[in-house]
Parts: structure tokens; sequence; C-alpha cells
């Protein structure tokens, strides 16, 4: 480092609030970074999809379409949502506390791709045994529904810029994931 950003680092380390805002800086470049990730292997499960999507035939087609768009949504969502933290001037703010409940969405949706790919096995032997290809169909949709309302509950949390109303707290009602776990 040369002495001038040597020198801006002690005057930035001097300003109270600026040691937690670098934090928060920090903390945002990993919430992308954790998004493209998580983009990247739902979109690895839309690209098995759409060999599924060969081997169903025109029989299912419609049906396995209908998936690929509710899959293809989150992707577009984890690809374009908003900074997991808002910045000294934003009008929603989001505080240490609220950033772990965000750290939570995220852990679920991580969780998700496994539930996403177990799906997708299922409906995978469905279609080579061909038998019960609605209810893995079906399967794979309700999962993919879970996965939208997460990251919906995940973008209004944000939103707020502020503790969730009950209607949204992690705490205060079952993610939608993990209501899919309950009916195992």
């Amino acid at each position: 480092m040369d002495s001038l950003q040597q020198r801006v680092i002690e005057i930035a380390l001097q300003i109270p609030e600026y040691v937690g805002y670098a934090a928060k800086e920090r903390r945002r470049e990993v919430d992308r970074h954790l998004r493209r990730q998580l983009a990247a292997k739902y979109d690895a499960q839309r690209t098995r999809l759409a060999r599924l999507q060969q081997r169903a035939g025109m029989e299912f087609v419609v049906e396995v379409e209908k998936l690929d768009q509710k899959l293809l949504r989150l992707i577009a969502q984890l690809n374009t949502a908003p900074r997991g933290y808002a910045g000294w001037f934003d009008a929603a703010q989001i505080g240490d506390n609220d950033l772990e409940q965000l750290t939570q969405f995220d852990a679920d949706l991580a969780n998700g791709v496994g539930k996403l790919t177990a799906k997708l096995d299922q409906l995978a032997d469905a279609f080579k045994q061909k038998e019960n290809v609605l209810d893995a169909i079906d399967a794979c949709a309700e999962t993919l529904d879970a996965l939208n309302a997460e990251f919906d509950q995940r973008d209004a949390f944000v939103a707020q810029g502020k503790k969730p109303s009950l209607e949204f707290a992690v705490g205060a009602r079952p993610s939608p994931l993990a209501a899919l776990d309950a009916k195992k």
C-alpha cells in the first residue's frame, strides 16, 4: 500500500461508524457472492431439468415447462436481489441483528438445492419407470413454490428495512421449506 492509501485508512478508522460500515460492505460482498453461487447451482438443476424435459416427450411438456418457469424465476430473483443491507443514507435500514435473519433466509435457500436435486431424482426415476410422473412433477412444483416463497419473504424483509412483521419473521412462522420437510 502506498502512503496516501495508508493515511486515508488511518483517517477512516478514526471515524467511529466507519469500522461498522466497512464490515457491512464486506458482508454485502459476501451476500452478493453467495447469491451468485446459489444461482449457479440452481441453474445447473435447470440444465438437468431441460435434459429431463427431452426424455418426457410431448405428454408432459407443458407440466415440465411450468417447472422450468418456476426455476427460472428463482434464478432471476437470486441474480437481481437487493443487497443484504442498507447504506448510511438509504431510507430502509437493516441492522446487524437483521443481517442474521438474512443469513438464515440464505441458508434455507442453499438447503433448497439439495431438496430440489432429490425431487429431480424422483422425476428422473418416474420418467424412466413411466410411473407416477405427475406425482413427481407435483413434488417438484411444491419444492419450487416453497423456494420462491422463501425468496419472496427475504425480498419483503429487505424492502421493509427493519425486523419483519410476524407474517414474515423466520422464527414466527415456519419457512415454506420447513413445511415441505414436515410432509415427509
